[in-house]
């Protein structure tokens, strides 16, 4: 679970419980969509069930009070996350909490206040709709060429010739064993997350371009590596690419 990597300073419990919101509003510069909770006691995205995973460690924050300055805090925020709750007295009354997420800062603001979160778990916030409906298996092939570099050294230049990978530049391509593995590990691949792109900031780094695409690695923990994708904003991470770090 997220919380293992969750810590939150500045908050104290009140008595509305998370689970007691019938519905949530999600807002990032990537997508807007809203999460109901229907009479079968599922969520759904429309007609699609969901499950609640990459949300429900952060939901109990709905539920705190927050106290903190927000003086140094500016801009938009990467995430904007509001659950309703429908009054029993059927008049139509409402009950809203808002928090607003900065994930770059590691800060969550609520109202006029702010709390510092520290962990990992802030950069697992859902940021679209596919962190709920997306895929869970993707697949990268290379056709023409791939060529790799790690914190700007150059390991491996490869072009397709005669049906065959050759290696044009010299590098571990030389190793036809691991490059095919490497390959493998692209071509049809597990998604186990997504995630926001500052996770990657100071970790070791893979320039991987394919066919004059470029996709940039970043090892976010032992053994994970995570991909940022050409046509999307965040990474996704996947335990196939373990033998990376070899």
């Amino acid at each position: 679970m997220l919380l293992k990597a969750l810590a939150v300073f500045a908050v104290s419990f009140t008595t509305l419980s998370a689970s007691a919101f019938d519905s949530y509003y999600l807002k990032s510069r990537y997508d807007k969509f809203s999460i109901k909770k229907k009479i079968d006691g599922f969520h759904y995205i429309g007609s699609k069930k969901v499950d609640m995973q990459p949300l429900e460690d952060f939901l109990p924050l709905l539920s705190d009070e927050v106290e903190g300055d927000c003086s140094e805090l500016k801009g938009e925020p990467d995430l904007k996350v509001t659950g309703v709750k429908k009054e029993a007295s059927g008049l139509g009354k409402k009950t809203m909490r808002t928090l607003q997420f900065y994930i770059a800062e590691q800060v969550i603001k609520k109202g006029a206040q702010c709390a510092t979160i520290g962990g990992d778990g802030i950069y697992y916030l859902p940021l679209h709709r596919s962190w709920f409906v997306g895929k869970n298996r993707l697949r990268i092939k290379p056709k023409r060429e791939i060529e790799i570099k790690k914190d700007g050294q150059l390991l491996v230049h490869a072009e397709m010739f005669q049906k065959n990978w050759r290696n044009s530049k010299g590098g571990i391509g030389t190793n036809w064993q691991f490059f095919n593995r490497y390959i493998e590990s692209l071509s049809d691949f597990d998604i186990q997350a997504r995630l926001h792109p500052s996770i990657g900031e100071g970790k070791p780094k893979l320039e991987i371009r394919i066919d004059g695409k470029l996709y940039l690695g970043y090892l976010i923990a032992s053994n994970l590596w995570a991909v940022k994708l050409p046509d999307v904003n965040w990474l996704v991470a996947s335990p196939d690419w373990a033998i990376w770090k070899d």
